[in-house]
C-alpha cells in the first residue's frame, strides 16, 4: 500500500473497531449477515465496500463516536450506518441491502449543530422538495419512494420516517400546538409536512429543526419541533 493511504486507513480501522467494540464486539461482517439481509446479493460486506470505493473515487465512513447514531432496532444494525455515500448529500447507508425492518427508536431527533452538517442536510431536503414544488399532490408517491433509501445521517433519515402518505393524525389538533413554553408543528398531510422542513432551512431559521416520532414530555424551548406520529401509536382525530 502507498505510504500515503497508511493514515487514513489506520484512522479508519481504529475507528471501525472502537464502534464494534460499542456493539459488544460484533465484527461489520456477522452485523452484515444478520443485518443486511444479503440473501440476494453480494454475501461479503468488504467487497461492497471497496466497490463503492473504486467506482465513487471515495471512502465514506463516520468519524464521531457510534452512540450519535445508537437510535436503531435492531440495535447492531447501525454498525452497518459506518460506511456511506453521499452523492447527494443523504449519506446512504449502503450496506443494508435488502433489510426492511430496521426502526427507529428514538423519539426525539434533532438536526445539526455544525454549520456543515445544516448545510449538507438544507441540499438534501431542497432535493427531496423541488419535484413537486408546483405539484403538492405528488408528495405522497415521493413520500413512499423514498421510504426505500435508508440515511446514515440520523437526522435525515428521522425525516423520511415521519414522511408518511396519507393523512396525519394529530393528537391534540393538526398546526401549530404548545407544549408548556415548546411550540410543535403538526402537518396534517405529507406535503405540509416536507414543505415545513424545507421552509427551515430555506429560511435559516435559528436553532435546531427536531422530528417528533413519538409523544415526549423531553423538549427543549431552544429548538423547532415537527411532529410526526406513527398512525398505529395514536388515537384517530
Amino acid at each position: 500500500m502507498d505510504r500515503s493511504y497508511l493514515a487514513a486507513t489506520t484512522h479508519l480501522i481504529d475507528t471501525l473497531r472502537r464502534w464494534q467494540s460499542y456493539y459488544n464486539n460484533m465484527e461489520l461482517h456477522e452485523a452484515y449477515q444478520r443485518f443486511a439481509k444479503p440473501s440476494l446479493g453480494e454475501v461479503d460486506p468488504w467487497k461492497i465496500v471497496r466497490y463503492s470505493w473504486e467506482s465513487r473515487g471515495e471512502l465514506c465512513y463516520y468519524r464521531s463516536p457510534p452512540a450519535s447514531v445508537d437510535n436503531l432496532s435492531p440495535r447492531p444494525a447501525a454498525l452497518l450506518t459506518f460506511f456511506f455515500s453521499d452523492p447527494s448529500n443523504i449519506r446512504e447507508a449502503y450496506l443494508k441491502i435488502m433489510a426492511q425492518d430496521w426502526k427507529m427508536t428514538s423519539d426525539v431527533v434533532c438536526s445539526g449543530t455544525e454549520s456543515s452538517d445544516r448545510t449538507r442536510q438544507a441540499a438534501s431536503i431542497a432535493n427531496w422538495f423541488a419535484p413537486f414544488y408546483w405539484h403538492k399532490e405528488l408528495s405522497d408517491y415521493y413520500s413512499q419512494s423514498h421510504r426505500t433509501q435508508f440515511s446514515a445521517d440520523p437526522f435525515l433519515q428521522a425525516v423520511l420516517t415521519g414522511w408518511r402518505s396519507g393523512k396525519y393524525r394529530c393528537p391534540g389538533g393538526c398546526g401549530a400546538t404548545e407544549q408548556g413554553d415548546v411550540q410543535i408543528y403538526q402537518a396534517d398531510n405529507s406535503y405540509n409536512y416536507i414543505a415545513f422542513i424545507h421552509l427551515f432551512f430555506e429560511h435559516n431559521i435559528k436553532g435546531r429543526l427536531c422530528v417528533i416520532l413519538r409523544p415526549t414530555a423531553q423538549l427543549d424551548a431552544e429548538n423547532v419541533y415537527i411532529a410526526s406520529y406513527d398512525p398505529s401509536k395514536v388515537s384517530a382525530q
